[in-house]
């Protein structure tokens, strides 16, 4: 079994499939298990990891991505909240 953080879209959707179940314990925060080889590929499990790691650590505080050396992009932009879109 895997489990991991996904978006609220996500977590509606993925429910849905078979072999994916939302995560013991977890469920409220929006994680979901996938119990079954066949509910997901090599490729859709690596990249909602790395989805679920850009929710976790866009949570964390500027100091704390800081001190763990992470560069990631929450889309919260700069000090005054400009994300660089147009």
């Amino acid at each position: 079994c895997l489990s991991f953080k996904v978006s609220n879209l996500a977590y509606g959707v993925l429910c849905q499939q078979p072999g994916i179940e939302p995560a013991p314990y977890l469920a409220r925060a929006k994680w979901v298990q996938v119990s079954a080889p066949e509910g997901m590929d090599d490729a859709t499990i690596r990249d909602h990891l790395h989805a679920a790691h850009e929710i976790i650590a866009g949570k964390l505080t500027k100091a704390v991505r800081r001190d763990l050396g992470l560069d990631i992009k929450t889309g919260s932009g700069g000090p005054d909240g400009e994300t660089g879109q147009a």
